[in-house]
């Protein structure tokens, strides 16, 4: 499921964010603003799992801000403006990371 979702999101950032990031300001002020979402949205799931014990108590809004612009970043560098390559060894990296770091395991638990 990790996976999948990491997938999704490289295939929608590779090709409608990332091949338009330096086109204008106006692009610029709207990609920060999504990173700015996903982080938000993240803080708030770490949060949500850190009251029920899923996580050990961190700083969620720090915490979500590194792993979401490590991974930013990551998946620019890997793939950028290049062709099309396969996501799947992308997307099982940064899933192992953040599952690492937040739960403290390398496979999804089962819920």
């Amino acid at each position: 499921m990790v996976s999948f979702i990491a997938g999704a999101a490289y295939e929608f950032y590779c090709h409608h964010v990332n091949s338009d990031l330096s086109a204008t300001p106006q692009v610029e002020k709207a990609h920060g603003a999504f990173v700015e979402r996903i982080i938000e949205g993240t803080a708030e799931r770490i949060r949500t799992d850190i009251e029920n014990r899923r996580i050990a108590p961190l700083d969620a809004g720090e915490t979500a801000r590194a792993l979401i612009l490590m991974s930013e970043g990551f998946l620019n560098q890997k793939f950028g403006r290049e062709p099309r390559r396969d996501w799947r060894p992308a997307a099982d990296t940064l899933a192992t990371i953040w599952l690492r770091a937040l739960y403290g395991v390398a496979e999804p638990r089962a819920s």
